[in-house]
């Protein structure tokens, strides 16, 4: 496992971890809202009898069933660069780690794909949707209809990669423009420093709830874990990985490491088959957790750490590999 190397005591600037490590994502989508204007007729009413503090709106062309369905580009995006990335100061922009380049580039691309079959098949049906709309509310055969090539030509998911860097000042810069720019350094580095305890808050409480977790199920509940279950901490492993340990001090990341290797260790078969296995993983589980939240002063909650009372001593990963290795029932 590779990690960017970090000095613990806080010499490099999240802003230089940003250029070094990621690039920035803007990305849009657009589509044809399935509306056209109201009109006063459509109300039976006279243009003069709308008073001018008055502002009619729209009117539905299309069942909503079909509005969601090909709008669907939208939330497909939010959830990619989510998964991904991290949201930027800058309206829809998020920060890409450079791992995770390629990923979010070929799931734009699916996304974009997908999005122009879903319009295709739209408007193979375009006529039949228009007819029957116009059939259930008559005032829609005066609305502007949009012809098939201005709605697919509407449809597009775009995106741009950049690197955002501070402005330095320059000795022929005028005083006024010196001064902007000193701002605008102040105010993006703030933006970088928000950005990254954001991003270290959310994953250090992520990864101690989900040690709470599995803990808890297995001593307290007595649920039954499954493959599924270890898939939760996995995944929040992974977006650690991903970005958060970009920022991180290296005794956290010396931890969540310890804990990847025993989370991937472990079989869901053998914790449920087998007590002393399921006993010393749940006590792994909550020794690195707890060491996580000591370390970054967070619990699953965000703001007091929760102990467990596991009953037993704390053993590490190490210990409890060697013990699921020896258990014979």
């Amino acid at each position: 496992m590779q990690f960017n190397r970090v000095s613990d005591n806080g010499e490099r600037q999240a802003q230089d971890l940003i250029y070094e490590n990621g690039t920035v994502w803007a990305v849009s989508t657009s589509g044809w809202s399935g509306n056209d204007k109201l009109e006063a007729q459509d109300l039976g009413m006279e243009e003069k009898d709308v008073l001018d503090i008055f502002k009619l709106g729209n009117k539905k062309l299309l069942p909503d069933v079909y509005r969601i369905r090909l709008h669907g580009a939208r939330s497909s995006v939010q959830g990619l660069m989510s998964r991904m990335g991290r949201p930027f100061f800058i309206r829809a922009c998020y920060f890409v780690p450079n791992k995770n380049l390629l990923g979010v580039l070929e799931g734009l691309k699916l996304i974009r794909k997908r999005q122009e079959l879903e319009v295709a098949g739209f408007l193979d049906g375009y006529e039949n949707v228009k007819r029957q709309m116009i059939a259930n509310y008559p005032v829609l055969e005066s609305a502007t209809w949009p012809s098939p090539e201005q709605i697919r030509a509407q449809f597009d998911v775009r995106w741009v990669v950049f690197q955002v860097t501070g402005t330095e000042a320059k000795s022929s810069d005028p005083e006024e423009l010196i001064e902007a720019k000193r701002e605008f350094q102040a105010e993006l580095k703030a933006e970088y420093e928000s950005l990254k305890t954001e991003i270290l808050k959310e994953a250090h409480v992520a990864l101690v709830d989900a040690c709470r977790d599995i803990a808890e199920r297995i001593l307290q509940t007595g649920e039954k874990i499954t493959e599924t279950s270890l898939k939760k901490p996995r995944g929040i492993i992974d977006q650690y990985l991903a970005v958060a340990s970009l920022f991180d001090s290296q005794a956290i990341r010396r931890e969540v490491e310890r804990l990847q290797e025993v989370v991937d260790g472990a079989s869901a078969k053998s914790i449920r088959e087998r007590p002393i296995v399921a006993r010393t993983f749940a006590a792994s589980l909550k020794s690195l957790g707890e060491s996580i939240g000591d370390l970054s002063g967070y619990s699953s909650d965000g703001r007091i750490k929760r102990k467990l009372d596991l009953g037993q001593e704390d053993v590490t990963d190490v210990d409890w590999k060697k013990r699921a290795a020896n258990d014979i029932d």
